[in-house]
């Protein structure tokens, strides 16, 4: 696993976080059910699992308020554009060379202007597929959220020495669990 990391900026402070990142492929039945036979493993891993989702999820909600904000700065130059002409034309758009053909702009005109241009139909599915991905990680956040629920419902109390009898080794919830003997009593 790799290190990764993220800046958060407080009032006079700038805070790095560092975290190992999952794997590239993540199997999401597999994360959000709960193996039973490791129940003590499930428990000491899905806080870290809950805290690297919740990091996806803040990406993919900085992701798509970054492509809103491109959608609008390229609307907003798009109308701009459009209006400059119009006022430079008598009120009119050139929107076909061969054979010349201009149109009046009003508002219906410059909104349909705007929905047929290439430039802003793709940022537009830009925004939606950012939306899409935003749901996805969102969904399997509140999955995580409930699995937690489910495991803190499932093991009552426990004390360190059941952690140690009861973990088994392996990779779990996208992190690897291992054991070690003990140096000193």
């Amino acid at each position: 696993m790799t290190k990764e990391s993220t800046f958060v900026h407080l009032k006079e402070k700038v805070i790095e976080l560092v975290y190992n990142s999952l794997d590239d492929q993540i199997d999401v039945d597999n994360l959000t059910s709960i193996d039973y036979s490791n129940l003590y493993g499930e428990s000491v891993t899905i806080p870290a699992l809950i805290n690297k989702i919740g990091l996806f999820k803040a990406e993919a909600e900085a992701a798509l308020n970054e492509g809103k904000i491109e959608l609008d700065i390229y609307e907003a130059e798009s109308r701009k554009k459009y209006r400059r002409e119009a006022a430079d034309n008598a009120g009119k758009v050139l929107i076909q060379e061969k054979p010349e053909q201009w149109l009046k702009l009003t508002e219906k005109a410059l909104d349909e202007l705007i929905i047929l241009d290439r430039g802003w139909q793709v940022k537009k599915k830009n925004v939606a597929k950012r939306e899409k991905d935003l749901g996805f990680v969102d969904s399997l956040f509140w999955a995580c959220k409930a699995k937690d629920q489910k495991l803190n419902h499932l093991l009552p109390a426990t004390v360190p020495e059941d952690f140690e009898n009861q973990i088994v080794e392996g990779k779990i919830n996208g992190m690897m669990i291992k054991k070690h003997t003990k140096k000193y009593s």
